[in-house]
């Protein structure tokens, strides 16, 4: 095994997603966008399972609404031509998208199972303990970041990709033509605990997103600006699923954002503005991510120092990867393995900074180290390995 050379183009890595054996080609990964499995951020905190009444929805949020009978039937199968677009102010007042099944989750499972419910949409049905298996094959690391989601849904058949920014203008339009959008974002806004979720509706009038949520139930009403806050930590990512047959509808919603690298930027652009006016270790962070996803790792690695000095919460480097990531990048394999030694020391089965340290070894020297750590990677998520040699071969 060669030691890791992860190459990018455009300054986005290029990294050979495998999935349940299938290796995806250079379309597939151009298609799946900025996934940064080495170093991205997560989907998934260490959270209970919920008992069989769930957690309330606080008393804020609207009682939600029956599902409309417009609810779209039956889609298109990915051979079928492409369903015609709603343009902007066509959007409809309301829509929700079904059927869709719904599961609680078992621990640390709300990613898998927003894969499953999504999944369940397109028509297929898988178990919430195969999902999971597949996502996470040790129970002991419970990390699934929006790239691995994206990447499981192209071993299903079905197309996705990670994009930075979104707005609700731009979840309407995607729902109001039949693309469920799975989303990172905090479980509630008084812990630092994240969440992940599917948006399957939305309510103009009200102004409010239908969220089918493993934690607190099924066709959760949540007010936009509440959304909003849950999901800034995040930088507003999301993953739109659709059917090979809908790319063209999704890349006339996304317009220039359909490209990666001119997504990252225009993230960058904004989150600049938003330090500026409201500097905290959050908002570094998360222009710290954005200048990381753009190929900006010397500044990505200082906007993390910055966040440093703001006081970053317990749990952010559990399962935050990409500032040991950018210190490789940068060859500052010293400071690259002291960072992911202190992270490991907190959580130990995080396999994105397992290999962080893996690379830190390998750029210092020490293949037998660098071999161990990969491993241990390896143990905890076998997928990233042989993304870990494509990319070294690229």
């Amino acid at each position: 095994m060669r030691p890791l050379q992860v190459k990018l183009a455009a300054g986005i890595a290029l990294l050979a997603l495998v999935t349940g054996g299938t290796a995806y080609s250079e379309q597939d990964r151009s298609t799946l966008g900025t996934l940064a499995v080495l170093g991205g951020r997560a989907a998934m905190r260490l959270m209970p399972t919920p008992t069989a009444t769930p957690s309330p929805v606080p008393t804020n949020s609207p009682t939600p609404s029956p599902v409309p009978t417009n609810t779209p039937t039956p889609r298109p199968d990915p051979t079928s031509t492409p369903e015609p677009r709603a343009e902007v102010e066509q959007v409809p007042m309301r829509w929700v998208l079904g059927p869709m099944v719904h599961d609680y989750q078992r621990m640390n499972n709300c990613a898998p199972v927003s894969v499953q419910m999504t999944l369940s949409y397109f028509g297929i049905q898988r178990a919430q303990a195969a999902v999971a298996y597949d996502l996470r094959p040790s129970p002991e690391d419970v990390s699934v970041n929006a790239g691995e989601t994206a990447a499981y849904m192209h071993s299903q058949g079905l197309h996705a990709l990670v994009r930075l920014g979104g707005t609700p203008q731009m979840l309407r339009e995607l729902l109001a033509n039949n693309i469920p959008v799975m989303a990172p974002h905090l479980l509630n806004d008084h812990e630092d605990i994240g969440h992940f979720t599917v948006v399957r509706g939305y309510d103009r009038a009200a102004d409010t997103l239908i969220i089918n949520d493993s934690y607190y139930g099924p066709s959760r009403v949540v007010s936009v600006s509440e959304y909003l806050r849950l999901w800034d930590p995040y930088e507003r990512t999301f993953v739109p699923v659709y059917r090979p047959a809908q790319e063209p509808i999704v890349r006339e919603i996304l317009g220039a954002d359909w490209d990666a690298q001119v997504n990252a930027e225009r993230y960058v652009r904004q989150q600049r503005a938003v330090v500026d006016a409201s500097p905290s270790a959050e908002t570094w962070m998360s222009l710290g991510y954005g200048l990381y996803v753009a190929g900006e790792y010397g500044e990505a690695v200082d906007a993390y120092r910055t966040a440093v000095r703001y006081g970053l919460s317990r749990r952010t480097l559990w399962y935050t990867a990409w500032p040991a990531a950018a210190l490789n990048q940068l060859g500052q394999h010293s400071e690259a393995l002291s960072l992911a030694n202190s992270a490991l020391a907190a959580n130990s089965v995080s396999s994105e900074m397992l290999m962080e340290r893996g690379n830190a070894q390998a750029g210092l020297g020490n293949r037998a180290r660098a071999e161990e750590a990969w491993a241990l990677a390896d143990r905890y998520a076998p997928y990233l390995s042989a993304a870990r040699e494509a990319a070294a071969g690229s």
